[in-house]
């Protein structure tokens, strides 16, 4: 949009001269987002030294980078989400209607029978705004669970604010501005409760996580009203932005066409998250490699080179 590729409107009352009018630039914002849920852990096992805050941590901290330096083993091998599972929230085996009735039922927004909406992870620390935050229950051992929106139905914008390249542009992701969205979470939130209260990890939460705000023992008697104003209390960005500059014809508002060509725009190519149509059900980064890949092959091919095949 600063170079003048863009809504028309937008470009020109900010004074930018425009080159291409693109509506689509900048909308149909997708995100993946998430909802996590802590507790405490009986087992007094932890990695909460990974960010030291006393002298044992630091101390805890030495040995485990001695550890993996010297083994390659130990806590450091961690990349913190140590269990994954892609579900779906129509599964009445996971969901059975005699648990879910009708009213919560939730809309289909995948490509098909065999692709999930949510996402669920285990950590085993209980961070808090990414790690951006201090660790919820400071001092104490906790782990984790998070469930991840994989499948949005609520899309945003990205806007400059002005013509300055160093002032931030408006970014209004719309989070849960869909009620499906809402219940595909609280189904995510209900199932993370059900596999915490499930061995082995029913039997190290500690009861005395009800005491801090944002670490549980149980929510199975939790209201859908109630799991509705926590999801949307901590609702947060997996930072998978996509579909800002989506692959789809002009008048469908697209941006690029199937060889990442902008529209209107010769010898300009797009290859990154945010051409994809909408966003995938998984994490974003195989997507993108490929694509990157794709973009070699197709700008070799353009200019008479051989793709690799």
């Amino acid at each position: 949009m600063l170079s003048g590729v863009g809504p028309a409107s937008h470009l020109s009352a900010l004074g930018i001269h425009v080159v291409a009018d693109l509506p689509g630039v900048g909308s149909n914002l997708k995100d993946h987002v998430v909802v996590d849920i802590g507790y405490m852990d009986k087992t007094k096992q932890s990695l909460s030294f990974l960010r030291p805050t006393s002298f044992t941590h630091s101390l805890q901290l030495i040995k485990a980078l001695w550890q993996y330096k010297l083994t390659g083993k130990g806590p450091l091998t961690t990349n913190l989400a140590e269990a994954v599972a892609f579900i779906r929230t129509d599964d009445p085996d996971i969901f059975p209607p005699s648990e879910f009735p009708p009213e919560t039922a939730v809309e289909d927004t995948t490509t098909g029978k065999a692709a999930p909406d949510i996402e669920l992870f285990v950590t085993p620390v209980a961070y808090n705004e990414h790690g951006a935050g201090t660790p919820l229950g400071k001092g104490q051992y906790t782990f984790m669970l998070h469930t991840v929106l994989l499948r949005p139905n609520a899309s945003g914008t990205i806007r400059l604010q002005s013509k300055n390249p160093a002032d931030s542009p408006l970014i209004d992701p719309q989070y849960l501005s869909d009620q499906n969205d809402v219940k595909n979470l609280i189904r995510g939130v209900r199932l993370l409760d059900r596999v915490a209260h499930t061995n082995p990890l029913k039997d190290i939460i500690d009861p005395a996580g009800d005491n801090h705000p944002k670490l549980h023992q149980n929510l199975s008697k939790t209201s859908d009203k109630d799991l509705e104003n926590l999801v949307r209390e901590r609702v947060q960005t997996l930072y998978h932005p996509t579909s800002t500059a989506r692959m789809a014809p002009l008048e469908d508002g697209g941006v690029v066409d199937p060889f990442l060509r902008v529209h209107g725009i010769p010898n300009l190519r797009i290859a990154d998250a945010s051409i994809f149509p909408s966003i995938v059900s998984g994490h974003t980064t195989a997507p993108v490699i490929a694509i990157g890949e794709k973009a070699a092959d197709l700008i070799k091919n353009a200019v008479g080179g051989q793709a690799r095949r």
